[in-house]
């Protein structure tokens, strides 16, 4: 017998011009043909949550039909649209026992989605190797209970690089490790402060010259304090006494001088 789970589908082509498809699934298997519930407005991404699909084998069917159709249609009133098919070998899910996987659906040679099918095979021979797995048996057809199908939990999405768990290397004893001299750095000493030495009045080098202590500043004629009242006025230096002295300029508007007559000049 072999059991049948859908899951979900993705990223499937709309066909409805307006609104969401109604998508549901058609297995075909040698001559059995069954169908699944259809997800209304399921659109592109649709969910079947109580769904199991059950066909039986007998032994003649097991060995010639090995691959089961799949077909995804959009229902409508009039005419089912399709998705999207495709076909599965059943080799490994009758070696094996179960297969949990995506399919890829086609249309036309491009791609037309995904689903995601939970395969189950229960063989009536007690020496198969399936039987000796400890799986709870399949749900009769006309059992009217809950109806919960024989879902397993699937990873469906399988983790990556950096979400597997880090393997720790064995540490390897490679003898004492070198570690370099620690070199302490050189200390510079402090730099000593220069004493400040208070300027008291009347001291060599005082500028405003020897004042008495505790004298006050003379003031000024007009009596008012001003900031340069009582300073020393320095002295202009004499000029130089080795230089030629400056000839005033000629008057422009004085007479010419006359030449005096010659004494020793012959009378005319």
């Amino acid at each position: 017998e072999l059991v049948i789970v859908p899951i979900q589908g993705k990223d499937l082509p709309n066909r409805e011009r307006f609104g969401k498809q109604d998508p549901f699934i058609l297995f075909k298997l040698g001559n059995v043909s069954k169908r699944n519930t259809t997800d209304i407005r399921g659109g592109q991404r649709p969910q079947w949550k109580d769904d199991q699909i059950s066909i039986l084998m007998y032994q003649s069917d097991a060995k010639d039909a090995t691959s089961l159709y799949v077909t995804c249609l959009d229902e409508d009133q009039k005419k089912d649209d399709l998705i999207g098919d495709c076909v599965i070998n059943l080799a490994k899910v009758l070696e094996i026992g179960e297969l949990d996987d995506w399919f890829e659906l086609t249309y036309k040679g491009r791609e037309a989605g995904m689903l995601l099918l939970q395969l189950t095979y229960f063989s009536h021979d007690p020496k198969h190797p399936t039987n000796r797995m400890n799986r709870v048996p399949p749900v009769p057809a006309h059992h009217s209970g809950s109806g919960a199908p024989l879902r397993r939990p699937i990873n469906k999405k399988p983790k990556t690089e950096a979400e597997k768990p880090e393997v720790e290397e064995e540490h390897v004893d490679e003898g004492p490790v070198y570690k370099p001299p620690v070199v302490s750095e050189a200390v510079t000493p402090p730099t000593p402060a220069i004493p400040q030495v208070p300027v008291v009045p009347g001291a060599a080098g005082y500028p405003y010259g020897t004042i008495s202590g505790g004298a006050p500043r003379p003031l000024s004629p007009s009596g008012a304090s001003t900031p340069y009242g009582g300073h020393h006025t320095p002295q202009v230096p004499p000029a130089n006494p080795y230089g030629t002295p400056a000839v005033p300029p000629a008057n422009p508007y004085a007479t010419p001088a006359v030449p005096p007559a010659n004494p020793y000049a012959t009378p005319a």
